[in-house]
């Protein structure tokens, strides 16, 4: 495969990568975490890895030599992965983190009681 091609693919996959953390934050604040302050913080950690994981993408394919296409793709893949599967996905991270939340309310239950939960 080409270098160019192979830079378009990695851009695609990392535009995709960035909705896949997207989502991933969308579960946990829906399950977890319901207050202005944690929303600030997961929003927070999704713009640093916004700005860290392009970085990384153009750092192994380029050389950090930024194309056009590679813009394009990382656009092209974070459409294609909306259109998709984002909201299956979305949607198996919220049940997951919600078993998660009640496995661990259960074990705290029996751990101490009801004096914390």
């Amino acid at each position: 495969m080409k270098g160019d091609a192979a830079a378009f693919l990695l851009s695609a996959a990392c535009g995709a990568a960035l909705l896949l953390i997207w989502d991933i934050f969308h579960g946990l604040r829906r399950v977890f975490f319901k207050g202005a302050f944690m929303n600030t913080i997961l929003d927070a950690a999704w713009w640093a890895c916004a700005a860290i994981l392009p970085v990384l993408c153009l750092w192994n394919t380029n050389s950090m030599r930024f194309r056009f296409f590679e813009l394009f793709g990382a656009a092209l893949g974070g459409i294609l992965y909306y259109l998709t599967i984002s909201s299956a996905v979305r949607s198996i991270f919220c049940v997951i983190f919600g078993l998660f939340l009640k496995l661990f309310k259960i074990f705290f239950k029996i751990s101490f009681g009801n004096r914390i939960i």
